[in-house]
């Protein structure tokens, strides 16, 4: 069995290929072609012309796939699995048979997660009021507990998800909804013993962040406040971006 490390590159989709790559062949067609000439000939112009309708319909070509790559990684990702967690006071607050719990043939499972967070058990389940019970361990029960509850009586949501598709999914649904946001992105520090990323270009540090940003900004409500734990390197180019997606003056205090 071989194992092939994965690829230390940098991959990035552009929103606008086509648009980027000519203003690209313009820039490349004046340097190379154009700066330092004063006179052209008719057969100089029609090459240079040749050189210009194959690379546009090179551009075409790779636009499109490029194109179809943005929409796949733009498209919402489909949840590939979900629970509830509901408080026992919640249940006894709707007149819910606990008994169906504590008789279930994971209760047991349930008792060991609670018994590895450290919360305090007593033997009479009625008597732990604010213990957090999980439908991951009674699928079966899950639609009948979720039922009892209005969606405005729901008051949390938690999300394992890679960040930028957890935003770009729930981006409809939360707009301008969200009163307070706080991240802490990777500080770039070049350090490879962290269990995430944190040895990125500068660049990449910047589009992975301008990405997030964006979608982050359309989350909050018109009185809602963003803090991004940062530190020195890079803190000035953190500030910067985030001038321009809040469109400057909206920074309040770094501390």
């Amino acid at each position: 069995m071989k194992f092939k490390k994965q690829g230390s590159m940098d991959y990035f989709i552009h929103k606008n290929a086509q648009g980027f790559l000519k203003e690209q062949l313009d820039l490349y067609l004046f340097e190379y072609l154009f700066k330092e000439m004063t006179a052209f000939d008719h057969k100089r112009l029609n090459g240079i012309n040749i050189i210009k309708e194959v690379a546009l319909e090179v551009i075409a070509l790779v636009s499109e796939f490029e194109n179809e790559l943005c929409k796949i990684w733009n498209k919402p990702r489909l949840v590939l699995n979900s629970h509830f967690i509901v408080s026992l006071d919640k249940l006894k607050a709707k007149n819910y048979d606990l008994n169906k719990i504590t008789s279930h043939p994971n209760y047991p499972k349930q008792v060991k997660e609670w018994q590895d967070l450290n919360l305090k058990i007593a033997d009479n389940l009625l008597e732990n009021e604010f213990l957090p019970l999980d439908t991951i361990y009674f699928k079966d029960l899950e639609e009948e507990v979720k039922s009892l509850f209005s969606e405005n009586e729901i008051n949390g949501t938690l999300i394992k998800s890679e960040n930028y598709q957890a935003l770009n999914s729930l981006k409809n649904r939360y707009k301008e909804a969200i009163d307070c946001i706080y991240i802490d992105p990777p500080y770039n520090t070049q350090n490879n013993e962290f269990v995430y990323a944190d040895n990125f270009k500068r660049s990449s540090w910047l589009a992975m962040m301008e990405n997030r940003l964006e979608l982050a900004h359309s989350l909050l409500s018109d009185k809602g406040v963003m803090f991004v734990s940062i530190d020195d390197n890079e803190q000035a180019y953190c500030k910067a971006l985030m001038d321009e997606v809040f469109n400057g003056g909206g920074g309040v205090i770094t501390l």
